[in-house]
């Protein structure tokens, strides 16, 4: 049986089904996106060596299957987990390079944002106190001069450093100090 309310209720329901159903995929999109911007891309702090000798520095190219492959880059690696950045350079030189270097002075500091990881850097003037160098898995390395920095392809976020020692080199400021 049919009543002259029926049509009425029933829009009545339907569009009040429609209203909740519409807030709450709303609620749930700003719920989701407030949530996506909380996530937070890991952060990654590097120690890299400025190993300056008779006026050259040394350079490594990165392996085939890693983050940046072929592009050129300063000796060094990640920091483990409370590991200080000393510890971690001398670490890193010595198993990458089998050399052992004396850490003068912090040269330059950057954070850099990739889209799936933010790196910082943490850029150190050295010199090679012992050790042949023997790169590690055959990964290439050589010595160039200062002004030959910027004819290699580096990762971006070394640019600003290559800018910063040609200025450097130009003031003396990477001599050794004795």
């Amino acid at each position: 049986m049919n009543s002259p309310l029926t049509p009425h209720v029933s829009f009545f329901v339907a569009s009040r089904l429609l209203d909740l159903r519409i807030r709450f995929c709303y609620s749930s999109s700003v719920r989701n996106l407030a949530e996506r911007k909380t996530v937070q891309k890991p952060v990654i702090e590097v120690a890299i060596a400025v190993i300056v000798q008779n006026g050259q520095i040394l350079v490594t190219r990165r392996k085939e299957g890693v983050h940046l492959p072929g592009l050129w880059e300063f000796p060094g690696g990640k920091r483990d987990p409370g590991e200080t950045l000393d510890h971690c350079l001398l670490r890193e030189i010595r198993e990458e390079l089998g050399a052992t270097v004396t850490i003068e002075r912090l040269l330059w500091k950057k954070t850099h944002p990739y889209s799936e990881r933010t790196v910082v850097l943490h850029a150190y003037l050295c010199h090679l106190l012992s050790g042949a160098l023997k790169p590690f898995a055959s990964q290439e390395l050589k010595w160039i001069s200062p002004e030959a920095l910027l004819t290699l392809p580096f990762p971006e976020a070394n640019r600003p450093l290559l800018e910063m020692l040609l200025k450097e080199v130009s003031s003396g400021l990477l001599e050794k100090k004795e």
